[in-house]
């Protein structure tokens, strides 16, 4: 009989592969690929608090140091519902910022959206804003087109209407006071090519000015020159400038209206949102940081309706401006009138002497 062969044991076949696998990467035949490193362990609830106060927005960033300064319970409480909470009250508070620097279809939206679930709310952040604000675009263009008295600013804003967002946001920033600029300067010329002496003078000086000058003299200097000139100026250019001072103050009356209504809305957004905290700080007595955050929130919707209290005000004093341009521009228009009536009678006057003839 051949003998059986002996069966190498499973603690010999292990020495025999480590002495292969070590004599093979010896030789270089084999590369063994380096011990990878172990992947960081997950961070730690404190870890993610304190990344959130770092980085998270100024409501998340006051609330995430609150919970830090506090228990572990405290802690806990801010990552199972108060971050949550927070950036709902984020959401809410920048809908409510739109109320104070949109039109009246932004307005309206945001309303809408505020009186909604946080879905509503977010879904306007995301998208829903965009329709509104294209359309008070065209709403602040086709003002000022309805109001323009010069070529400059009726073409400028044709062509924004016949543009996208973009042309008609550039038209609103500058454009349209560039033409109106440009509108002033023609009609100061159009004065001085028809007035008397005293008006050609003032307008040459003016006209060698700045805008602002041109502007100024249109709004009240002209009145004190056209006085002088009374005697040669036309009725018809004295009804002329109360027209285009008229529009002028017309446009300064929306605009003062437009700021009105915005500090309004962004007054009564935050009022709202005041005693929403106020009734949340009252709610959370029974922990002190959540009280402390809560009052935090108070103190932001506070400051929100005050700086509304103020475009309130300022709105107020442009409207007052507006007025009183309007009422120069009246009281202009009144004395075109009643010069257009003098002229009337001497040409009756002029024209029954004619018509006697000498006696």
């Amino acid at each position: 009989m051949r003998p059986r062969s002996k069966q190498a044991s499973p603690g010999r076949i292990r020495g025999f592969v480590a002495a292969a696998t070590g004599i093979a990467v010896a030789a270089g035949l084999v590369v063994v690929p380096p011990a990878s490193a172990a992947d960081p362990p997950p961070p730690t609830d404190r870890q993610r608090v304190v990344t959130l106060m770092q980085t998270g927005t100024p409501l998340v960033a006051r609330a995430a140091e609150d919970a830090l300064v506090g228990t572990d319970q405290d802690l806990q409480t801010f990552l199972a519902t108060g971050l949550t909470r927070m950036q709902e009250v984020d959401d809410r508070v920048t809908v409510q910022r739109m109320l104070g620097s949109g039109g009246p279809a932004t307005r309206d939206a945001a309303n809408a959206a505020l009186n909604g679930d946080i879905g509503v709310v977010r879904a306007f952040l995301a998208t829903g804003w965009q329709q509104p604000w294209k359309n008070d675009l065209r709403i602040q263009v086709t003002r000022l087109l309805s109001a323009a008295t010069g070529p400059a600013v009726r073409s400028a804003a044709n062509t924004a209407l016949n543009g996208d967002e973009n042309a008609q946001l550039a038209f609103l920033n500058d454009g349209w006071r560039r033409a109106q600029d440009n509108d002033d300067r023609i009609t100061v010329q159009g004065l001085l090519n028809n007035g008397g002496p005293e008006v050609r003078k003032a307008a040459n000086w003016v006209l060698s000015g700045s805008a602002e000058d041109v502007r100024e003299f249109l709004r009240i200097g002209y009145q004190v020159v056209v006085q002088r000139d009374q005697e040669t100026m036309s009725v018809k250019q004295l009804a002329d400038l109360a027209q285009s001072s008229q529009a002028r103050s017309a446009v300064l009356t929306q605009q003062a209206k437009e700021a009105s209504d915005q500090a309004v809305a962004a007054a009564a957004a935050a009022k709202v949102a005041a005693q929403t905290a106020a009734r949340e700080t009252e709610e959370a007595q029974k922990s002190a940081t959540q009280a402390a955050s809560a009052a935090s929130r108070a103190a932001d919707a506070a400051t929100r309706a005050v700086a509304a209290a103020q475009r309130a005000i300022a709105a107020a004093a442009a409207a007052s401006n507006a007025a009183r341009e309007a009422s120069h521009a009246a009281a202009q228009a009144a004395w075109a009138a009643s010069m257009a009536g003098k002229a009337a009678a001497n040409a009756r006057q002029a024209a029954a002497a004619a018509a006697t003839g000498p006696n």
